[in-house]
């Protein structure tokens, strides 16, 4: 499983620093920096949902990768969000 997650992030090997340096100028997608920070959980994730996951051709692992990815954007953008303010509990009578 380990030539897997090395194969299926694109980062696999980069320095932090150079990710970071790419980050800064926006030379990366934000979906290929969230795959990298969580390839085994990605990974994990993938063998353990999708029937024969390491058998299938790697573009097709890449593209259910991107999708976990992209849904764990979608749930950190939501855990993000500012909360609703409370209404204003004014009581002037």
């Amino acid at each position: 499983m380990v030539k897997l997650k090395l194969l299926l992030d694109p980062f696999a090997g980069m320095p932090e620093e150079n990710i970071s340096i790419m980050r800064m100028y926006n030379a990366v997608s934000q979906i290929d920096v969230i795959i990298h920070a969580n390839i085994n959980e990605l990974v994990n994730r993938a063998m353990n949902e999708v029937k024969d996951f390491a058998m299938m051709p790697q573009q097709d692992q890449r593209a259910i990768i991107i999708q976990f990815a992209q849904q764990k954007e979608q749930s950190m953008r939501v855990n993000l969000q500012p909360a609703e303010p409370a209404p204003d509990s004014d009581t002037t009578v």
